[in-house]
């Protein structure tokens, strides 16, 4: 999904439209070495703020549910602008009135729906600290994350940091920082990062989401099955949950 249809998918949010909760067209995944947990995996940006409330909802979903237990959750990379350049010193106001022609009143009243259904998730969205920066590198620590187990609590640093506390996510000092908070190995982090270790990786989990005709993220898919497209409610994720784990 471009910038576009980004901006686009912001005033189809606030309008509660551009949501919806369907059965997927299902496809091949390799076997887990623990067969008996429930497959998700999740497509979405560290850069978009429907991920980070899809994420706190969902999870809110799975401690509600009773089901956190019995499911595995994988985070996949997907990029909104992969063509973004990276810079510290441009405001999220000023690149949108670049980009986009946005008047900054415009993008104030958007925030400000933003922060409404942030708050009520336990969110800050801090929108005037922004870094513009692309997020392939915060991706390649996800990655990172993945090989050790950690990627839920990496997942919510990395939104964190990009959404309230001002960090730009494509520094690589500034991303083994966060991963060492996070309890990360952080040996070959930032080598791996500077070489495009995990580029491939992303590259095949965006290549993944485009045969699987996602359009936009959060998506959430259950099972290979269901899929949960946008920032549901918990209610919607408990649902799709327990159709799923019904028919398992």
């Amino acid at each position: 999904m471009n910038l576009r249809v980004f901006i686009l998918s912001m005033f189809l949010y606030i309008s509660g439209m551009g949501q919806d909760t369907f059965e997927a067209t299902t496809g091949s995944i390799d076997n887990p070495s623990n067969a008996s947990l429930m497959q998700i995996e999740v497509w979405s940006d560290i850069s978009c703020p429907f991920c980070y409330l899809g994420k706190k909802n969902f999870e809110k979903a799975l401690d509600e549910s009773g089901y956190r237990d019995r499911v595995l959750v994988t985070w996949r990379s997907y990029q909104l602008n992969p063509g973004m350049r990276t810079e510290p010193g441009l405001s999220l106001y000023d690149f949108l009135k670049r980009e986009k022609g946005w008047d900054k009143s415009d993008v104030i009243a958007t925030e400000a729906r933003l922060n409404q259904a942030g708050k009520a998730a336990g969110i800050q969205y801090q929108f005037d600290r922004i870094v513009v920066a692309n997020t392939m590198r915060a991706h390649a620590l996800l990655h990172f994350a993945g090989k050790q187990g950690k990627q839920q609590q990496v997942g919510d640093q990395l939104f964190q940091a990009y959404f309230t506390e001002g960090v730009n996510v494509d520094d690589a000092a500034s991303l083994v920082r966060l991963a060492g908070k996070c309890g990360l190995d952080t040996t070959g982090l930032e080598q791996s990062m500077s070489s495009g270790s995990y580029d491939a990786d992303i590259r095949n989990d965006i290549a993944e989401a485009e045969r699987l005709n996602i359009r936009g993220v959060p998506y959430f898919l259950v099972d290979r099955k269901y899929a949960v497209s946008g920032a549901q409610e918990p209610q919607v994720f408990i649902d799709t949950l327990k159709k799923a784990f019904g028919e398992k």
